[in-house]
């Protein structure tokens, strides 16, 4: 997939190449790094260790927000 917009470019024309090339290196990865951001969100308040000690001075959810 790294070379994709250099087949999109030769194949369907200078425009296309530069919209796959954006999406390539734009697009995607702050779209990956979202989504794992997101997940650490959901999935670190519904494990049990983080949450043992309800009257706990530092609450992890307020570093999740």
């Amino acid at each position: 997939m790294v070379g994709a917009y250099i087949y999109v470019r030769a194949t369907f024309g200078r425009f296309w190449g530069w919209i796959i090339g954006f999406m390539q290196y734009i697009i995607l990865p702050s779209t990956v790094i979202g989504g794992i951001i997101s997940m650490f969100r959901i999935n670190l308040n519904q494990l049990s260790f983080f949450s043992f000690n309800l009257n706990c001075k530092y609450k992890w959810d307020s570093f999740l927000k």
